[in-house]
């Protein structure tokens, strides 16, 4: 069950093909998605939520939502966000 309070990054990604890249690369580094299918996701307009404590992600179709989390300053970039993820993993690359 996804808490939507738990959500720690909101990341907008338009593009078939950038949403498909960063739908990827969330799997790749262990993420797992609910309620959509991989195809919903990426051809989808809506922000990816990411939860990292529980490293899952799901797509937030609610625009209520995304206002308030742009305005709690929660949305990043993709770039943003694997900067984000590199820092919190340093110490698995050594």
């Amino acid at each position: 069950m996804i808490i939507i309070s738990t959500f720690n990054y909101y990341i907008g990604v338009s593009g078939v093909i950038e949403r498909g890249l960063f739908y990827n690369y969330l799997v790749s580094i262990g993420y797992k998605s609910y309620g959509d299918t991989r195809e919903e996701m990426i051809n989808s307009p809506y922000p990816f939520a990411i939860c990292m404590k529980r490293k899952e992600f799901v797509i937030i179709k609610s625009a209520t939502m995304c206002y308030l989390n742009e305005k709690a300053g929660k949305f990043r970039t993709v770039e943003e966000f694997k900067k984000i993820v590199d820092k919190r993993n340093w110490w698995l690359k050594k």
